[in-house]
């Protein structure tokens, strides 16, 4: 990482925290740490925590204007209710610059691209999802992790062949099928053609995304279990 951040040509580093979509949760030695190094080589931080709503019961995610001046100042956190409250289409985000020099260099450039004035329902329905939303987002959460395990569990005891790593966050399952292919994109496109379920190749993460799927949980078990049951078959005609 101190090898990229120190490339002249590197002056921003985007942050996923958590996250996507492995669905890691960062914790405050590693943001600090990888503020710190962002500092030494004068590159900006931007922190996207879209889905910092979206933990796991029993965890909570790290901002990372929560953390020591020292590296805050030198970044901006962006957040929305978009993903968690499923309000994308009304384009309401919201930016934390600690740092008034720099707050002010993006107020107005934001300006200039006219983007500085979201909608009355973008706010409107902003403040209702983060004061009313509470319960709701509790029982999401809650939701969201019953069909992870099912996913889990399901594989574990069906799909030898793949493995759907944990996480702490988001309604995203990251699924390992290296042991199938390394061509999760024509993996994709085959069980989209054969059984009809449409997942996520891993290769537009790029890495070793080539190795991997990614499955929304975000939605009824039923869903989910159709699913599953798509994925078995897939792959079963994919060994064939």
């Amino acid at each position: 990482m101190e090898e990229k951040l120190s490339d002249p040509q590197t002056t921003a580093m985007i942050v996923c925290n958590p996250h996507n979509p492995a669905g890691i949760i960062w914790d405050k030695e590693t943001l600090t740490k990888i503020g710190k190094l962002a500092n030494k080589h004068d590159v900006l931080i931007i922190s996207d925590e879209i889905h910092g709503d979206i933990t796991m019961p029993g965890y909570d995610y790290v901002p990372f204007a929560s953390l020591d001046a020292e590296v805050t100042q030198n970044s901006i956190s962006l957040a929305s209710p978009s993903k968690t409250f499923n309000l994308a289409i009304l384009h309401a985000a919201t930016l934390f610059i600690p740092n008034a020099k720099l707050r002010q260099k993006v107020e107005h450039a934001i300006s200039v691209d006219g983007i500085n004035s979201p909608g009355i329902m973008a706010m409107d329905a902003s403040i209702a999802a983060y004061t009313q939303g509470h319960e709701w987002l509790t029982e999401l959460r809650q939701y969201i992790q019953k069909n992870r395990e099912y996913v889990e569990d399901f594989a574990k005891k069906n799909i030898p062949d793949i493995k759907v790593l944990p996480a702490q966050a988001t309604y995203l399952a990251w699924i390992d099928c290296s042991k199938l292919t390394d061509r999760s994109d024509e993996f994709n496109q085959f069980l989209r053609d054969k059984t009809g379920l449409y997942l996520a190749e891993g290769t537009k993460y790029r890495g070793n995304g080539n190795q991997f799927l990614r499955m929304n949980l975000a939605t009824p078990k039923s869903n989910v279990e159709d699913a599953m049951q798509r994925l078995v078959k897939g792959i079963t005609e994919y060994k064939a």
